[in-house]
């Protein structure tokens, strides 16, 4: 079982604009003196919940989280659009969310593997299909999402194991530029340093492309279950210089796996 880590290890604010712009006026603050824990506000360990269910949310803050994290599954419309009753319930989830003053990360994915023999994903033509269709949600809810993760793709949405040959970096970008279109103020995380390098080899482009990272099996291997040199060639120090980059700007999240002796 995953066991779900910091989903925040290095965030900060966009770029910092180029053009001159006026001193702000300055303001004072009086804090009163408090030792009590103080929730971090889209900081630290999410909770993780599986959609769509009727799933409530009042607990995360109770645990002293500010964040969940949605698997939300397609897998009965792998082949068809999605319907109105689920996205109801999807929204009648992000109004829990809103009440329970928190906020999610997001991955929608249509199976739960197993690796390497995974359940079907989608066509491309049916993920920006479900994507047009999610718009509409995903905009009325970006006040509670704190980010997207890119899914749709292959096995648990991580971006391998396509049973319709998405494994590929042009389908790959088609399918996360209608992910940015569809949420344009929320920043949007792929799995492989390597594909973000191959779509944005400057780290500034992609930190203004609104495009940031997670990592899923951290910690678990040398290679991170393959988070770098997924292609075989570049190596790690390579890929996380970039990140190193990259998160100055962007958030980065994820979860680990079991670990995996290196000898493998």
């Amino acid at each position: 079982m995953s066991i779900f880590l910091l989903s925040s290890f290095l965030f900060g604010c966009g770029p910092a604009s180029r053009e001159a712009s006026p001193e702000p006026a300055p303001v004072t603050h009086t804090y009163t003196y408090s030792d009590a824990s103080i929730l971090n506000p889209e900081r630290g360990f999410f909770t993780p919940y599986e959609l769509p269910s009727p799933a409530g949310f009042s607990s995360v803050r109770i645990t002293g989280n500010t964040l969940a994290h949605l698997n939300i599954y397609l897998n009965d419309y792998r082949e068809s659009d999605l319907p109105k009753e689920l996205l109801d319930g999807l929204q009648t989830n992000f109004d829990d969310i809103r009440e329970a003053g928190i906020k999610v990360i997001i991955r929608f994915a249509y199976n739960k593997g197993p690796y390497p023999d995974s359940e079907p994903d989608a066509s491309k033509s049916q993920i920006l299909k479900h994507i047009e269709q999610l718009t509409p949600l995903l905009q009325t809810n970006a006040d509670v999402i704190a980010w997207v993760e890119a899914g749709f793709i292959g096995a648990w949405g991580e971006w391998h194991t396509s049973t319709n040959g998405l494994d590929n970096i042009q389908d790959k970008q088609e399918i996360l530029n209608a992910i940015l279109a569809a949420i344009p103020d929320r920043y949007v995380q792929v799995r492989y340093p390597a594909n973000i390098i191959e779509m944005y080899p400057n780290p500034e482009d992609a930190a203004k492309a609104r495009v940031a990272h997670h990592n899923d099996c951290f910690l678990s291997s040398e290679t991170d279950v393959g988070t770098y040199e997924r292609d075989g060639t570049i190596t790690i120090e390579r890929d996380q210089a970039y990140l190193a980059e990259l998160t100055r700007f962007t958030p980065m999240s994820g979860e680990t796996c079991a670990p995996i002796p290196s000898s493998l």
